[in-house]
């Protein structure tokens, strides 16, 4: 590894140092990440501006995912804060749920990475079979209509629409069924669509063309332009923990140098509530010093940062500081 990559980690450790001050900024501007208790049905994202500035005002202005200088970044040189399992919300009445809030409460509070679980359903009083759910496996512990659900998601967008968003699906269904979906829903003209193996555009061009969601499935193979094949686009550390110290920056799925470099960093011990769970890894310095270490170990940039309960917890403040320090590549 280049003496510049462990320098530019080396700065990031120190922006990390400053995220509160940098949290204070963003608030300033409008921006709310409250990370510090478990209420955040009020949270907003910054106002990222729909003026029509031009130059260096435009910059200042109109910043993507909530920084001026993400503009100029490919979209797999961003950190996106990202909920585990996010359609599985207490608020939502789930069984067992993986975070606190519904969707749009996640994305209102700054999650702009999600992973989610597509199944059928079958023998579900009410619902036709083979209709596409958000479920966990077991849809009787909590549903959700998937097209319901992607015309929120594009809804959020429209009303955002200087960010970005990266979605992860563990689909169980096939990719006909959710390209259905996103037409139906009237989501499929946003989704991101992008050669394997060719360089990403800037999110400032991702938003001009209003190409702003991408969608990685797990069982996907490229069948559809907006279908990016999970194993060939990222890759990921293991997702079975039951302790801190379980935790490993080995490579689980896809390969090593892949354009997304996916951490997850969440427990999984048995019927234990995620809640009381992530309350033992979601805070720094454990959170930010196990990103380092397995940045360091991989040589690359974690992209998207898995967690259960994502608040209260550090991944928003995290990834803001990440963002908000120089990358090599940048103007």
């Amino acid at each position: 590894m280049g003496g510049r990559w462990r320098h530019r980690l080396l700065f990031s450790a120190l922006t990390l140092a400053l995220a509160p001050s940098l949290l204070r900024c963003a608030n300033e501007r409008g921006a709310h990440f409250d990370v510090g208790s478990g209420d955040t049905s009020s949270a907003v994202v910054p106002d990222a501006g729909r003026g029509d500035a031009t130059g260096s005002d435009a910059m200042a202005e109109q910043p993507c995912n909530g920084e001026a200088r993400n503009c100029a970044r490919p979209l797999n040189k961003l950190v996106f804060p990202t909920s585990h399992n996010a359609m599985s919300s207490a608020a939502d009445g789930w069984l067992l749920p993986n975070q606190p809030h519904g969707i749009r409460a996640q994305l209102d509070a700054g999650i702009t990475g999600m992973m989610l679980d597509v199944h059928t359903a079958q023998g579900l009083d009410g619902i036709a079979d083979g209709t596409p759910l958000l479920c966990h496996g077991i849809c009787q512990a909590g549903k959700r209509d998937l097209v319901e659900a992607f015309g929120d998601i594009r809804a959020w967008l429209l009303e955002h629409p200087r960010t970005v968003l990266v979605f992860v699906i563990e689909d169980h269904v096939a990719p006909q069924v959710i390209d259905a979906a996103l037409v139906q829903s009237q989501l499929r003209p946003l989704c991101i669509e992008h050669a394997t193996g060719t360089p990403w555009p800037t999110l400032g061009a991702l938003i001009a063309q209003n190409r702003r969601i991408l969608l990685m499935l797990e069982s996907g193979n490229g069948q559809q332009p907006w279908n990016h094949a999970y194993a060939k686009a990222a890759f990921d550390t293991p997702y079975e923990a039951k302790t801190a110290a379980d935790f490993s920056c080995d490579v689980l799925r896809g390969q090593k140098g892949n354009d997304f470099f996916v951490i997850n960093h969440f427990l999984t011990d048995g019927l234990s509530g995620h809640a009381a769970l992530s309350k033992q890894v979601n805070f720094n310095p454990l959170l930010a010093d196990r990103v380092t270490a397995c940045e360091l170990k991989q040589g690359q940039r974690a992209n998207l940062i898995a967690v259960d309960w994502y608040a209260p917890g550090d991944v928003l403040a995290l990834a803001a500081a990440k963002n908000a320090a120089p990358q090599d590549g940048d103007p």
